[in-house]
């Protein structure tokens, strides 16, 4: 595929601010995104960046999006995305969490990532606010 290769010759600010353009929320296929999302490394800031957009979207009818960015970030920011991008219904927080889960028990890799998850859950299972 061509535009993996142009994007993997970018500067992370350069690709993430290409994806963006090319696969708007509101294009048909923005899900492509999500396949060049997963073959660059990409700063931190271009990481939030590129959560808030497509997460801003959610909840998704399978895993892949929350997959793809727990593969490369942290979990703190990335559940920093979730929290701000969460849907406001239940029904939509509801299938949110059944295919974020499984994404965040994979993330948990010591004690205080366990910590987190179960604050974090905690929070959405209580309707508190999770800012």
């Amino acid at each position: 595929m061509e535009s993996i290769e142009l994007i993997q010759k970018m500067s992370s600010a350069d690709a993430a601010d290409w994806i963006l353009e090319k696969y708007g929320l509101n294009n048909q296929n923005y899900y492509e995104a999500f396949e060049f999302i997963k073959k660059k490394s990409w700063k931190r800031v271009d990481q939030i960046k590129l959560a808030r957009f497509y997460l801003a979207k959610m909840p998704f009818a399978s895993a892949l999006p929350y997959e793809v960015f727990a593969s490369f970030m942290a979990l703190q920011p990335f559940l920093m995305v979730i929290r701000e991008c969460k849907p406001l219904r239940l029904e939509d927080i509801n299938l949110m969490l059944y295919h974020l889960i499984p994404v965040l028990r994979k993330m948990v890799k010591t004690q205080k990532d366990s910590e987190m998850v179960t604050k974090f859950l905690a929070d959405i299972s209580q309707g508190r606010s999770l800012s």
